[in-house]
């Protein structure tokens, strides 16, 4: 039995950049803890002890954490659409689709995720213009690659 290699170039090389980037986004993560001194969480169990030991004169920085919600769900927020996109496209690339459009698909892709936590999450209340778009071309992109793989396998089917 021969077992062939498969080489999937442009997911791999993406998959590469996608996954610095998701580094990024945990060290992030833990830049917020530490300074924060936050374990675990959003800094939830800390606002609550800090309450129940204030008195009632003194006012409490809730908006101390927002930094960390935010990379929290940028960090989630990636882990959640990363690896469906990965996947589909790397069907796609088995099944023979262009280096050329595979590499505009993820490459729209990598910005939408880059856009979104630096140009949305991180900006006042969480509504930045990278939020909206970060999040409509990932759905895009996702949308494409699921629908582009339905249409490659029917046709092939039959």
């Amino acid at each position: 039995m021969t077992i062939t290699n498969i080489y999937l170039p442009v997911t791999s090389s993406f998959a590469g950049v996608l996954g610095l980037f998701y580094v990024y986004l945990s060290l992030n993560v833990v830049r917020y803890r530490r300074g924060l001194k936050v374990s675990v969480g959003d800094g939830t169990a800390e606002l609550m002890r800090e309450m129940a030991k204030s008195d009632n004169n003194k006012e409490i920085d809730f908006k101390k954490y927002k930094g960390l919600v935010a990379a929290i769900r940028s960090h989630g927020n990636f882990a959640e659409f990363v690896p469906l996109q990965l996947v589909l496209a790397a069907l796609l690339e088995l099944q023979g689709v262009s280096s050329s459009k595979l590499t505009v698909l993820l490459g729209l892709f990598t910005v939408s995720r880059v856009i979104h936590p630096f140009f949305g999450m991180f900006k006042s209340n969480f509504v930045g213009w990278g939020r909206v778009l970060g999040t409509v071309v990932t759905f895009f992109t996702i949308a494409g690659s699921a629908m582009a793989n339905i249409y490659i396998a029917r046709t092939r089917l039959y």
